[in-house]
């Protein structure tokens, strides 16, 4: 802490402007820090989080006595408390709010970037999540819905645990050769995204270059594993597909209509 105060001080003599701002947040950490208990208990913020709407994990670990967060890829920063559940980073943008269940255990953080935005939801993933997860990569679908259930159990409130549930049981119940057959007659262009298969997954590809693999739930309903509020959904009337819509829990949702493929004969034409 004494050596975050020299560093602010030093940054302030270059950008006295800034002084209001800062000394507010010194305050705020002095208070929690001279709660020694409070500061002892940092390593309860610490884990692996990852993001509900898109691929990014959140790393919070401790280093010199400092709590530090890390996005892959990224710089990471160290946070101050301003109180047992909100953390701030040391530029301001950045702000952490840590959410208890029941049982006082962190469930998920609360992101909040520059407060221009509605706060992203980062779920934490302990072991018993970890665990599953790995298991479904070595594609071991016993054992993985297993633990799976074991996860849910252990996390009741991270309802997208239940979507890798259902899809195991959906696919320890069929051939693989089966779903290729039915997931062939999805590829194509859908407006402006590209649905296609590869090594026997099924993704979808955004104009922008985005890649998202896609778990089934049924024959038509998928999971998508690096967006977990969402559902993935091929639309279809008459067994003629219409399009494809991505379903989001806060109950907006993304519509592709299918494009309609030109045939050698109507190109001659």
């Amino acid at each position: 802490m004494e050596m975050a105060k020299i560093a602010i001080e030093e940054y302030l003599k270059l950008f006295p402007e800034d002084e209001p701002n800062w000394t507010a947040r010194l305050l705020e950490a002095d208070t929690i820090l001279n709660n020694t208990e409070n500061y002892k208990k940092l390593g309860d913020y610490t884990g692996s989080f990852r993001s509900e709407e898109n691929h990014q994990i959140l790393h919070i670990f401790i280093q010199n006595d400092q709590l530090i967060m890390q996005f892959n890829n990224r710089t990471p920063l160290f946070l101050y408390p301003c109180s047992d559940s909100v953390f701030k980073a040391y530029n301001a943008d950045n702000a952490e709010t840590f959410r208890r269940v029941s049982n006082n255990r962190i469930s998920l953080i609360e992101h909040e970037y520059n407060y221009q935005y509605e706060p992203e939801i980062y779920w934490k993933e302990d072991s018993y999540i970890l665990e599953a997860r790995e298991l479904l990569e070595q594609v071991k679908t016993n054992e993985a819905l297993a633990a799976f259930q074991n996860a849910y159990k252990e996390n009741p409130e991270h309802y997208y645990l239940a979507n890798y549930i259902q899809h195991l049981e959906f696919i320890s119940n069929k051939e693989s050769e089966d779903l290729n057959q039915i997931f062939d007659g999805y590829v194509g262009q859908y407006d402006h995204i590209n649905l296609y298969r590869e090594q026997d997954q099924f993704y979808y590809e955004t104009e922008e270059g985005f890649i998202y693999r896609l778990l089934p739930l049924n024959e038509s309903r998928f999971l998508i594993p690096s967006r977990l509020n969402s559902i993935f959904t091929i639309e279809m009337e008459d067994e003629i597909i219409l399009g494809a819509k991505v379903l989001i829990r806060d109950g907006t949702e993304e519509i592709y209509s299918k494009t309609n493929e030109i045939t050698p004969d109507q190109e001659s034409m």
